[in-house]
C-alpha cells in the first residue's frame, strides 16, 4: 500500500496534476489514497531505480492530502515518513 501511496504523490508533481484542482479534474480527487491509485492503476511491479527515501520527499509535498489507508502499520509509517520529512526541511 505504502508503495501506491509513494508513486501516486511522485505522479502529483507532474505540472498538469500538481494543483488540486487539476488533480480532481483528472484524477477526480486531490487525495493522495489507496483508492485513487487504485481507479487508475494496476501495480504489477515496482522497480525502485532510486531509493525510497527519495520518494519520501514527493510524499511530503503533498501531505496535506495524504488521508488514512485504515492499516495501522501502514498509516504510523507513514506519519514516521511525514515527520522525518519535517524534520529534514530548512527552516
Amino acid at each position: 500500500m505504502a508503495v501506491k501511496l509513494l508513486y501516486l504523490a511522485r505522479v502529483r508533481e507532474y505540472e498538469f496534476l500538481s494543483s488540486p484542482g487539476d488533480a480532481r479534474r483528472v484524477l477526480g480527487s486531490d487525495a493522495i489514497t489507496i483508492q485513487v491509485f487504485d481507479r487508475w492503476w494496476t501495480l504489477r511491479e515496482m522497480p525502485w531505480e532510486e531509493p525510497s527515501e527519495h520518494w519520501e520527499g514527493y510524499l511530503a509535498s503533498v501531505s496535506e492530502h495524504v488521508e488514512a489507508t485504515g492499516n495501522v502499520a501502514i498509516d504510523e509509517m507513514l506519519q514516521t515518513i511525514l515527520k522525518r520529512q519535517a524534520a529534514a526541511r530548512p527552516s
